[in-house]
């Protein structure tokens, strides 16, 4: 499942803890105001949480997305899959496709199963 988590969420998780320490650095009180620092430290927590686990739950969507595809190709349905250029591949077992794991190969060419729509 960690395969289908994009390197840009990666990049992305150190700004979002940064901006996090950010809002709780600037909305704790010093314990002059306990009710206030307990609510910072919740808002906090609540979005640390959020931030380590959106990136899960999109790859764990992303990966059934890959296996629904798997097992249609499989069927024999014929599959349109993009490339990260904007190019697009039609992928079947006719045009010689094989399957391997996540993944729509043939020859050189190594495409994953999430980023294809059935026709």
């Amino acid at each position: 499942m960690l395969e289908f988590i994009s390197l840009d969420t990666i990049k992305i998780i150190p700004l979002a803890l940064v901006m996090i320490f950010i809002l709780y650095a600037t909305t704790t009180t010093n314990g002059k105001n306990p009710k206030k620092d307990r609510s910072a430290k919740n808002r906090a927590i609540t979005l640390l949480i959020i931030v380590f686990t959106l990136p899960l739950i999109n790859a764990f969507i992303a990966q059934g997305k890959a296996e629904e595809n798997g097992q249609s190709f499989t069927r024999g349905n014929t599959l349109v899959c993009e490339v990260e250029d904007g190019n697009t591949h039609t992928v079947s077992k006719t045009e010689k496709w094989n399957k391997e794991k996540y993944y729509f190969k043939k020859n050189s060419l190594s495409l994953r199963a999430d980023r294809c729509k059935r026709l």
